[in-house]
């Protein structure tokens, strides 16, 4: 499985690879221009300049912080769920394995604690945004 999927578009209509990274529970990071924001709808991270150190430094903030990562897989769960009845439901030939998009996954993750690793759940985070972010510079 993908750490994040990164859509560098700038000509993007709704934006089907995106939907199915949500539906993987990939953190997606995306170029803000045409339908993407639209597809995104308040979910995943979004950037306004292509400046390929900034893109990277969001990439690294997304996969070197497990509750950043959690919080925008969240989002991106609740996005989905707002899209019409069979859009997020329909497998498509990346999903083509299961019958249909589950319900929020448990995730958990290792945390080092004392050199020693312990297993945690990630809790539900909620967000008061009301779209996605968009960090530019």
């Amino acid at each position: 499985m993908a750490d994040v999927f990164l859509c560098a578009s700038e000509h993007e209509g709704f934006c089907v690879p995106i939907v199915e990274s949500f539906w993987k529970g990939v953190p997606v990071i995306a170029f803000a221009a045409t339908a993407v924001p639209a597809t995104m709808d308040g979910a995943g991270l979004l950037y306004a300049e292509k400046d390929p150190l900034h893109v990277a430094e969001l990439v690294d903030a997304v996969i070197s912080n497990p509750d950043l990562r959690d919080l925008v897989v969240d989002e991106q769960y609740r996005a989905l769920d707002r899209l019409p009845h069979g859009i997020s439901t329909a497998p498509s030939s990346a999903m083509s394995s299961r019958r249909s998009r589950p319900s929020h996954p448990r995730r958990t993750r290792w945390r080092s604690t004392s050199g020693t690793g312990s297993r945690s759940s990630s809790a539900s985070k909620s967000s008061s945004a009301t779209g996605p972010p968009c960090i530019g510079r």
